[in-house]
């Protein structure tokens, strides 16, 4: 599940139509579709659900009040849902992505945030969709078998800094 909407707006500025507007996206629909593949995945014996999550619902940055708080929320869902379906072989785990070049976040990043996210990162880059791909695999594979309610970070040590 990678739904997700962006708004770069301070906590004071943001109306409330917003801030619920942006938890629909990115947590009501979350909820939603995990409810429509457990219902599926149930009646096929199981399967592994696989949540993107962000290193933001961790580490908030100003002005990400409500994108924070949605990938915070999600965090937690994931882990509710996988203390409830465990028992039906449903597995939900999280992947939270540090900084990346998207659509989403490419306008930022071209102007001027990437050099100072760089700086920040340990690896000092941003990430690759390569970099994600391995722990994609993992947590959507029989090789996590036993792995539900986790979230694996993917940020180039961005969330250990100090």
């Amino acid at each position: 599940n990678n739904a997700a909407g962006f708004c770069v707006e301070k906590a004071a500025r943001q109306d409330a139509g917003g801030f619920g507007a942006l938890m629909d996206l990115n947590v009501t629909a979350v909820a939603n579709l995990c409810r429509r593949a457990h219902e599926v995945m149930r009646g096929n014996g199981g399967g592994a659900i696989v949540n993107v999550t962000s290193i933001l619902g961790r580490r908030p940055m100003r002005g990400l009040s409500a994108y924070a708080t949605s990938k915070a929320a999600l965090e937690q869902l994931t882990r509710a849902l996988a203390l409830e379906w465990a028992a039906d072989g449903v597995r939900v785990n999280a992947l939270a992505p540090g900084w990346y070049p998207t659509a989403m976040t490419r306008g930022h990043l071209d102007a001027g945030l990437a050099p100072i996210l760089k700086n920040s990162i340990p690896m000092g880059r941003l990430g690759v969709p390569d970099d994600l791909a391995g722990a994609l695999l993992l947590l959507a594979s029989g090789a996590s078998r036993y792995m539900t309610g986790t979230t694996i970070t993917v940020d180039g040590g961005y969330d250990v800094r100090s």
